[in-house]
């Protein structure tokens, strides 16, 4: 089943500055994207991915593995959106164009 996901990593415990742990987040997502695995698009308060289920899921359990193995977080507080659709299959960038044509229409 194709998913599309909003997904926010916080590793607690790791002191305040977090843009490492979002660089290795993003690595990890960079990684799985270029394996035809997931698309995903950072912002500022998190990622959207998009991709099977099976897949998105894997990639998020990674990102936690990787926080308490390697980078010494010991908890990791994770919120997940999931959104998905049977009539049609859309995109990211399809979602935000959709709005932006929107959008325009109404301009004036």
């Amino acid at each position: 089943m194709k998913v599309v996901a909003d997904f926010c990593l916080i590793p607690l415990g790791v002191g305040n500055s977090l843009t490492k742990y979002v660089a290795v987040v993003q690595r990890i997502l960079a990684n799985a994207a270029e394996q035809k695995k997931i698309s995903y698009l950072m912002h500022s308060c998190g990622t959207n991915i998009e991709g099977e289920w099976d897949e998105v899921m894997g990639v998020i359990k990674n990102c936690h593995e990787k926080m308490h193995n390697e980078h010494g977080a010991p908890r990791v507080h994770t919120t997940v959106r999931i959104g998905t659709r049977t009539d049609k299959s859309s995109s990211i960038a399809e979602k935000v164009a959709s709005v932006q044509a929107e959008l325009k229409k109404h301009e004036g």
